[in-house]
């Protein structure tokens, strides 16, 4: 139906500057970083390791439209190759120069590339990608204007252009992590989980981008030890230990004749499957 819904996190300044130290060690932006993080994101949840991304840009590259007042932004989709479990690292050295040739030829207008491509269009989801990216560094504070009060207001966003749309706001207390996802699709745990996982995957990556992506930590610690306890099962008498084996010939002494299998018909009796 196109509603949307929202989830939020924050990441603090300390982890901001040590996203941005790690782009300029790499010699990328704090842009392609947050991408790449989110394209391995998208690769660890739908287990595929070719995934498209579209983003936003201004489309204003030649001086003389950077005065014009006018809605001139497009849409770049950005096709991110994770095959082989490449390091991070790797990944942004392909993340990098996927952008940059992507932004060369950002006058392409979108509709025009659909056509080109002549992909199946559904009204169920936009073309090529199913999910957004962008930043939004421009939007420090609040601007100070003279005998006004300013404060930014929140519209909310009750639609959903793409099943999922990740935008990171650089705001003075850190990046503000703003998720939307369509509610017919995923639910506000998941959705919430889903931007758990990032903001743990961006909190790894100054320290570990030379460890191959798909071993990167999407899971925390409250996450595990729920599942230690899932996995470690009920606690058994010492006398219910037995192999199944042994247990099975037990219950085969108690009652032989008794069915044990039933398929097609056909049945076993303890007796006989044992």
């Amino acid at each position: 139906t196109g509603r949307g819904a929202t989830v939020s996190r924050l990441l603090p300044p300390d982890q901001a500057e040590a996203l941005r130290a790690l782009a300029r060690r790499e010699g990328a932006t704090p842009f392609m970083v947050l991408l790449a993080a989110f394209d391995v994101l998208l690769a660890r949840w739908s287990g595929q390791d070719d995934v498209v991304v579209g983003t936003p840009v201004a489309g204003r590259g030649r001086r003389e439209t950077e005065g014009t007042v006018g809605f001139f932004v497009n849409t770049l989709a950005l096709r991110a190759d994770l095959s082989g479990n490449p390091a991070f690292a790797a990944l942004l050295a392909r993340v990098r120069e996927d952008v940059l040739a992507a932004q060369a030829h950002q006058d392409v207008p979108f509709d025009r590339l659909v056509d080109a491509l002549q992909v199946e269009r559904s009204l169920a989801h936009t073309p090529l990608y199913q999910a957004m990216f962008s930043l939004e560094d421009a939007l420090a504070s609040v601007p100070a204007l003279p005998g006004l009060e300013v404060e930014e207001v929140d519209p909310g966003q009750e639609v959903s252009e793409t099943d999922l749309g990740l935008r990171v706001l650089a705001r003075d207390e850190g990046l503000s992590l703003v998720l939307h996802y369509r509610p017919e699709l995923f639910d506000a745990a998941t959705a919430g989980r889903i931007l758990d996982a990032y903001a743990l995957l961006l909190g790894a990556l100054p320290s570990g981008a030379g460890r191959p992506v798909m071993e990167l930590p999407l899971v925390g610690e409250a996450d595990l030890r729920r599942v230690e306890e899932w996995s470690a099962g009920p606690a058994f008498p010492d006398a219910q230990r037995d192999p199944v084996h042994r247990l099975f010939a037990a219950q085969a002494a108690r009652t032989p004749g008794a069915a044990a299998l039933v398929w097609r018909g056909a049945s076993l009796t303890y007796a006989e499957l044992d």
